[in-house]
């Protein structure tokens, strides 16, 4: 062999991804931009309403105190998307202690028919869109639906909490949330949203809406700061 060698070295998912947001840039000549990554938080209080359009942006006085969202000097590259529900409280202390689910866990969500219609969340379909194109076709929400093997029997029960809590890991699947190949761009001088539209019949219960059920959508990848203003159009990164 003549004293050569060969250092293999294990791919990494999360390294691929950066590496395909990096050469992206690369391409399009911005490659001083900091990337760094990012995990958005997107929420809609249910109501009696079929579809919920989520915004990517900050809007000053009207977020919930519990969202984080892109600014919009900001462009992100969107590698994965989570679809959970909590229930909310009148304090927003109180929202920012409460546990994300990613299925309608019966034992929480227990109001009369109330567990039985929030799976409408995980039998409708999920859409993305740059308006006015769509990005995304329709995908159906089981892609989002993630049961981890819950026991109430797993957490310390006292008489505050007597429900146990969710299973969550460390990768991002295992915290529900599903990865997208390729990658899309979205940048802050367009409207980019997600849109939610429940699954037949179409109509939520009163225990689900009056209960101050929230849905959250979580969108993962790696915000490229300072980056809007500069694409300029929707870019899909390949890898």
């Amino acid at each position: 062999m003549n004293g050569d060698f060969v250092l293999s070295i294990p791919y990494d998912s999360a390294r691929g991804r950066y590496l395909a947001a990096r050469e992206t840039l690369d391409k399009l000549g911005y490659g001083a931009f900091e990337i760094t990554p990012q995990l958005l938080r997107l929420e809609k209080v249910i109501t009696a309403a079929t579809s919920y359009k989520f915004n990517f942006y900050e809007v000053q006085n009207v977020d919930r105190p519990t969202e984080l969202k892109l600014n919009r000097n900001d462009a992100f590259f969107i590698n994965g998307i989570g679809l959970c529900i909590y229930k909310s409280s009148d304090l927003d202390a109180e929202d920012a202690q409460s546990a994300l689910w990613t299925w309608p866990n019966p034992e929480v969500f227990a109001g009369v028919g109330e567990s039985a219609a929030l799976e409408q969340v995980y039998n409708g379909v999920i859409t993305f869109d740059t308006s006015p194109r769509q990005r995304i076709k329709p995908m159906h929400g089981q892609l989002f639906r993630y049961n981890p093997g819950y026991s109430s029997d797993a957490f310390p029960v006292t008489a505050a909490v007597a429900i146990g809590g969710p299973f969550w890991g460390s990768s991002l699947e295992k915290k529900g949330i599903f990865m997208i190949e390729p990658s899309f761009i979205v940048d802050g001088n367009m409207e980019n949203n997600i849109n939610l539209t429940i699954g037949s019949p179409g109509t939520f219960t009163a225990a689900s809406t009056t209960a101050d059920n929230v849905i959250v959508i979580h969108v993962y990848g790696f915000n490229i700061i300072n980056g809007a203003n500069t694409m300029g159009r929707a870019y899909v990164a390949t890898r």
